[in-house]
């Protein structure tokens, strides 16, 4: 009976042992599971970093970009009033050239030129701008000062004057302008003019005001101070139509910045002009100001308001009497506003307070909702916990039942004990005198057999 109740415990223990290990399976099952979503999303987040990365960069080269479409535009808008500079200076130039001839003409009867000075190539504001957003690097060669080597007119220039008209070298004006060391004044330097044995001459002399006025305008030409480089060096010479033909057509991109540095101009302008309008207003106003004083002083002398002090006096009482009035109107203009003021913070007052009533309905029936909730969990709570309670009780009596079961089953095991060990006593000493009559009847019997 004891030994199968042990039995019977044992089998009990041993299936809670199999089903504890299925459950650690199963949960090991699980955690490979786990760890396989966690590498699937560790996976997913490596290529999310990676698109990350692709699009920081691809933003980084975007970003590159944009500065130098700044830098482009930029550069194009300090470009525009230098471009319009030597638009002016060309058309300057080209009209000095026409008086010089006709003055020579007049003066000598030979002119300098069959016909008027003109380029060779119609180069225009918008073909220069083209040519100087094809070239990005802007680079002014060593040596050079602004415009000597950064732009040189075609046609009607050599390859060794460096940038000095061919009519300037020639003997048309009365002088031999065949040097070895033309005078820095015509933006040359020493050793820069034509190989010839003659001793250079100043080209000034012999001329009359005008002429020297016309010498004056193409050297301050010829030699700008401080003048930006404009397009860069290929070569000996520079020419704008042969940078557009090089670089083609514009790219739209290049379009779309003229158009934007066009519209930045344009707002620009437009911002000038309100400016301008701003600060004409304002001195209109104080204009009107000072004439409105003026009528009133004229207005007070004419009724004899100055000639005396008392008269002074009055003018005083009746200024301060309009700063009263105008103190009075300033405060009247204070109360209206503090008024509406107030009756819009009295109107905003009732709306967050509507607001805030519509919004505690809700969270009043959402408090009592949750305090009912808390309730019934309370009393599901209690029934468990009573009802746990019970089973715990049972469990210590059926505990306590058993306990009192094994002692009794002990107890009686071991009176059975007892009981045994009393009869395997009598059984050994049944077993000793069997023992020891059978040895004295085989004694006997052998002492009959010898006898």
């Amino acid at each position: 009976m004891v030994f199968s109740l042990f039995q019977d415990r044992r089998q009990a223990l041993e299936d809670e042992n199999d089903r504890l290990k299925q459950e650690i399976q199963q949960k090991d099952k699980q955690e490979q599971r786990m760890k396989s979503k966690l590498e699937v999303v560790e996976a997913e987040n490596a290529r999310l970093k990676c698109e990350l990365e692709e699009k920081k960069q691809l933003t980084n080269s975007l970003l590159d970009v944009i500065g130098i479409v700044n830098q482009q535009q930029m550069s194009i808008t300090n470009m525009q009033p230098l471009l319009t500079q030597i638009k002016l200076v060309v058309d300057g130039f080209a009209s000095k050239v026409d008086e010089l001839q006709q003055n020579i003409t007049q003066r000598s009867g030979t002119p300098l030129y069959a016909q008027p000075w003109q380029p060779q190539h119609n180069i225009s504001i918008s073909q220069v701008s083209q040519a100087a957003t094809s070239t990005i690097t802007l680079t002014q060669p060593e040596g050079t000062s602004g415009m000597q080597q950064a732009f040189q007119f075609p046609g009607t220039f050599t390859e060794d004057s460096h940038g000095l008209p061919d009519f300037l070298l020639q003997e048309q004006l009365g002088q031999t302008a065949q040097t070895n060391d033309v005078s820095p004044e015509f933006g040359l330097h020493q050793g820069q003019g034509r190989n010839t044995a003659v001793e250079s001459q100043p080209l000034t002399e012999g001329l009359s005001d005008q002429d020297a006025e016309l010498e004056e305008f193409f050297s301050s030409f010829f030699r700008p101070k401080n003048t930006p480089c404009c397009f860069e060096e290929r070569g000996s010479r520079v020419v704008a139509a042969s940078l557009v033909a090089e670089n083609g057509p514009l790219k739209p991109e290049i379009l779309e910045i003229q158009e934007l540095c066009h519209e930045d101009q344009q707002m620009k302008s437009n911002i000038e002009a309100f400016e301008a309008e701003n600060k004409r207003l304002k001195h209109e106003i104080k204009e009107k100001e000072r004439q409105m004083k003026f009528n009133l002083r004229a207005f007070l002398v004419d009724y004899g308001i100055f000639e005396h002090s008392m008269e002074n006096k009055k003018i005083r009482a009746l200024m301060l009497k309009s700063n009263n009035w105008t103190l009075e109107w300033k405060i009247e203009e204070k109360e209206r506003l503090m008024k509406s003021n107030m009756e819009a913070f009295e109107a905003e007052k009732d709306r967050l307070k509507l607001e805030i009533g519509e919004k505690e309905q809700p969270m009043k029936s959402n408090l009592e909702a949750f305090e009912a909730q808390n309730e019934r969990l309370k009393r599901e709570i209690d029934v468990k916990k009573q009802l746990m309670k019970s089973n715990l009780e049972a469990f210590e009596a059926q505990s306590r039942g058993l306990e009192h079961e094994i002692q009794a089953k002990g107890q009686l095991v071991k009176s059975n004990l007892e009981t045994l060990e009393v009869q395997i006593r009598q059984l050994v000493d049944e077993f000793e005198y069997l023992n020891v009559a059978n040895v004295s009847v085989n004694r006997s019997t052998q002492t009959q057999s010898g006898s």
